[in-house]
């Protein structure tokens, strides 16, 4: 019987998450990975949103680089064939990397990622087109500060409500009432919400394209999103919607119904709710969920997270009916 609470939380550092990638990448996802036919057709155009250390990315790039080597080797596996379109996380974040970049430039050569590269250097080994900024600067600041307004004065209520004394069932019933609040006040404000085609772009200094051109033959769209779970843990601050690192999740969320990707792969925490998500993107996407931890794929970490994957209803990847009457959601996922 495993002992989860034994096994290491993850990496924590750049370099030691391109070790565990390079180290796990056989065990965790080849198997299935090699089976998919699908792959032998597209290009993938990957954009990522909330990559932290830049996990989804780097995991990627890396096996996008095992399947070369195996063909190379003469076995008859897909090749990836991808560019990542976007990386774009909070503004502090960016700009650590864009720092970190700097100061290990020395280390980075022209074609290959070496194990000390920084995320930003991996991003222009992947597409020298690549977008790297903010993901708020891709909204308009008006609506969005009305809704962190609302939002900062709904949670004050809920802290203030804390500090007097609510427990139990009377807490949970105030927050409730606040969360409801503030998701009616969001949805009056979806349709004032501007949603830009470029935005700033820390590597080119100048505005790129939010999203990828996906007009040329057998282009697809994925989007890796890890929304911050700092509101919705156990460990956390527990204010859920009324957490202000919510605001990117929400203004991606009305992003949907503007232009939406082909595929979603969502990776989260277990309380936060897709179903405003969902609402929010005006019922364009819907999310089909499996708990699912890195050790259940052989990697030791004890981290249990939720994940989702949706196709837009008019994407190229869409499904007409349910996808998973014949096989395992771990399969899609």
């Amino acid at each position: 019987m495993r002992n989860e609470d034994s096994i290491p939380s993850g990496p924590s550092t750049v370099e030691a998450m391109h070790d565990w990638c390079a180290h796990y990448m056989d065990r965790a996802l080849l198997h299935k990975v090699c089976d998919l036919e699908w792959m032998r057709s597209v290009e993938v155009l990957l954009t990522v949103k909330w990559a932290g250390l830049g996990g989804m990315a780097v995991g990627w790039r890396y096996l996008q680089r095992e399947l070369q080597q195996r063909s190379q080797r003469g076995e008859e596996v897909p090749q990836l064939r991808m560019r990542l379109a976007s990386f774009t996380d909070y503004d502090e974040t960016c700009q650590g990397i864009k720092s970190l970049e700097k100061s290990k430039a020395k280390q980075h050569t022209t074609n290959e990622v070496t194990r000390n590269s920084c995320n930003c250097g991996l991003l222009r080994a992947y597409d020298p087109d690549c977008l790297f900024g903010d993901m708020l600067e891709g909204f308009g600041a008006t609506v969005m500060d009305e809704i962190a307004a609302e939002q900062a004065r709904l949670r004050d209520k809920y802290d203030n409500c804390v500090q007097r004394g609510y427990q139990g069932l009377k807490k949970q019933e105030y927050k409730y009432k606040l969360v409801s609040d503030f998701k009616r006040f969001v949805l009056r404000k979806v349709e004032e919400l501007e949603v830009f085609e470029t935005q700033p772009c820390l590597i080119h200094e100048r505005h790129c394209p939010r999203c990828p051109d996906t007009s040329g033959a057998g282009q697809v769209w994925i989007e890796n999103v890890s929304p911050s779970c700092v509101h919705w843990s156990s460990q956390g601050t527990r204010h859920g919607w009324l957490g202000k690192e919510n605001l990117p999740l929400i203004a991606w969320s009305i992003s949907l119904r503007r232009r939406c990707p082909d595929g979603i792969l969502l990776e989260r925490t277990e309380q936060i709710d897709l179903v405003f998500v969902e609402e929010l993107a005006g019922r364009r996407v819907h999310f089909y969920t499996v708990s699912l931890g890195p050790f259940d794929v052989g990697v030791p970490s004890a981290g249990k997270r939720v994940w989702a994957c949706a196709t837009a209803a008019d994407g190229k990847l869409a499904i007409k009916n349910n996808p998973f009457k014949d096989k395992m959601l771990q399969d899609v996922v």
